[in-house]
């Protein structure tokens, strides 16, 4: 046991620069998670039995570097992750935000023709037409037959026509 000048303080410990050399400012993500994974490893090789060394109280650039460069990557592999995990959902909802506004769409487009104005009017025109197609059926019946025009025809003519009893007629 070493002491010191006076005798009666214990021996100073040195300061663990690790955290410093690590973290490079507030707020770092990187750094912290970097320093997390170094205390992994710190905590790791104690639990093992080895001896932690010096080094470890002030890793050095390349150590820090490494640390970093592993922090980075598993926080870029955590956001690709996420973003995959949360792509489904926004499409999702973009899909259904389009098929509601197809709907309201659609939904418009038959109260517009749908409504009394127009069911009135489409009702009118087929009313129009019912009558026309029926005064043509009128008309047509109304009309003498081709057969009856032919036995009118010879009969003008003069020529020995068959009685008008034996011709059927349509009435």
């Amino acid at each position: 046991m070493s002491s010191s000048a006076d005798g009666d303080s214990p021996p100073e410990r040195s300061y663990s620069r690790a955290f410093d050399n690590i973290v490079q400012r507030p707020n770092d993500t990187v750094g912290l998670l970097a320093y997390a994974l170094f205390k992994q490893g710190v905590r790791e090789e104690a639990a093992a039995g080895r001896r932690v060394d010096g080094g470890s109280r002030n890793p050095p650039e390349t150590a820090v570097r490494v640390y970093r460069d592993a922090a980075r990557r598993i926080l870029e592999e955590f956001a690709s992750n996420a973003i995959a995990e949360a792509t489904p959902e926004g499409s999702h909802s973009s899909i259904l935000a389009a098929v509601m506004s197809v709907e309201a769409g659609v939904k418009s487009h038959i109260d517009q023709k749908t409504n009394w104005k127009n069911a009135i009017g489409m009702n009118l025109i087929a009313w129009v037409i019912t009558i026309a197609v029926t005064a043509l059926i009128l008309v047509l019946y109304a009309l003498p037959s081709m057969q009856q025009d032919m036995i009118d025809a010879v009969r003008e003519i003069g020529g020995s026509a068959a009685p008008r009893s034996q011709v059927p007629v349509r009435p």
